[in-house]
């Protein structure tokens, strides 16, 4: 998973179990003493990435609401649909004296390279955890030859030593992932596919360069 994806999903967890006082709002509009929204308002009143507006392209942002809060439950009602991005969104309710409306959150796809074939339609037999979790799993399994492709394109190119063997790293952790996301959908009765992969041949450093921008961006 991308590092901009995990960080709204930690970010969206936070703000989902942090409790909401009653505290006042001051005069200027700013949370007042003893809100318990306060310190998040504060660090994030300057994050348009993910507070001001919504973005399909930054995989999710605020979405604000003039009348009545939905219910946590229904507030995936008021996201946006995003058809770049694999799974549906998740939300959060978000209401203090900055911020009222719906934070939500979408989980991208894993890092893939021209060569692998697209991903299964469905876990025949497993309930909806299962076929999340079986998607997961396919991506995360797409990501190893990915990444050990460019670790070798990186050598043929005469990339610096590091640079290589951290892209060799990269796909020992998305080996890792994928196991670890196909035992989960195993638990919910899916059976996670193998991502199809043909020979990958070596390419041009504006190739290599150009796919590199936009899966690890």
């Amino acid at each position: 998973m991308r590092r901009s994806a995990l960080r709204d999903l930690f970010r969206n967890l936070v703000l989902a179990t942090l409790p909401l006082a009653a505290g006042a709002c001051s005069r200027d509009g700013l949370p007042g003493p003893g809100d318990a929204m306060a310190a998040v308002d504060a660090a994030c009143v300057d994050d348009a990435y993910v507070y001001r507006d919504h973005s399909c392209l930054n995989a999710g942002g605020y979405v604000p609401v003039s009348g009545a809060l939905p219910a946590p439950a229904d507030c995936v009602a008021l996201c946006p649909t995003c058809s770049q991005f694999t799974y549906p969104p998740s939300c959060s309710v978000i209401d203090s004296c900055q911020q009222h409306g719906v934070f939500c959150s979408y989980a991208v796809p894993g890092r893939l390279t021209d060569g692998i074939g697209g991903p299964p339609d469905g876990a025949p037999g497993a309930d909806d955890a299962g076929q999340a979790l079986s998607r997961m799993a396919w991506y995360e399994a797409a990501s190893v030859p990915a990444f050990r492709r460019l670790a070798r394109e990186l050598r043929a190119l005469g990339a610096p030593a590091d640079l290589v063997a951290a892209a060799r790293r990269a796909a020992a952790d998305e080996v890792q992932h994928a196991r670890m996301m196909t035992a989960l959908a195993r638990r919910h009765g899916a059976t996670a596919s193998r991502p199809a992969v043909r020979a990958l041949a070596l390419r041009p450093l504006a190739e290599v360069a150009l796919e590199n921008a936009v899966e690890g961006c």
